[in-house]
């Protein structure tokens, strides 16, 4: 699935086994939402570093060994995101060139998660930033990644 550059619908990696997406280097855009969810062994977002835009929503939950969201380094603009209950996440690295989240931006239950810096390219929010129930972020919340 290398070539594959467009999803104009919606594309759901749900329940599997993969430690890393490899197979989708070329994947640019997804027309609909973009699902990461239940996938036990999913370690890192490797495959997905051309993604750019996902005009729906991007949700990335309950991969327990999801460390990271490194691999999305090249994404700049989603419809609405949202993070949560990755139990292994303990950082939002990969995220730094996202500018523009078209409604809310949800980071919740991520257990481990120690703070919510990487998220400094972001200059537009449509709604609502949510950033709760993350046990291990403690003090400010810091998005530019300043130290807090």
């Amino acid at each position: 699935m290398a070539s594959l550059e467009r999803v104009t619908g919606d594309f759901v990696i749900y329940d599997n086994s993969f430690a890393a997406l490899e197979g989708l280097e070329g994947l640019t855009s997804v027309g609909g939402d973009f699902i990461i969810e239940q996938n036990s062994k999913l370690e890192h977002l490797t495959g997905l570093e051309s993604l750019e835009t996902v005009s729906g929503s991007l949700r990335i939950r309950e991969n327990g060994d999801l460390v990271d969201l490194a691999g999305l380094d090249s994404l700049r603009e989603v419809g609405s995101f949202g993070i949560y209950d990755n139990d292994g996440l303990t950082s939002l690295a990969g995220l730094h060139n996202l500018e523009h989240v078209g409604d809310y931006l949800l980071v919740t239950d991520n257990d481990v998660l120690p703070r919510a810096a990487g998220l400094e390219g972001l200059r537009t929010l449509g709604d609502t930033l949510s950033i709760i129930d993350n046990d291990t972020i403690a003090g400010s919340v810091d998005i530019e990644g300043n130290g807090g």
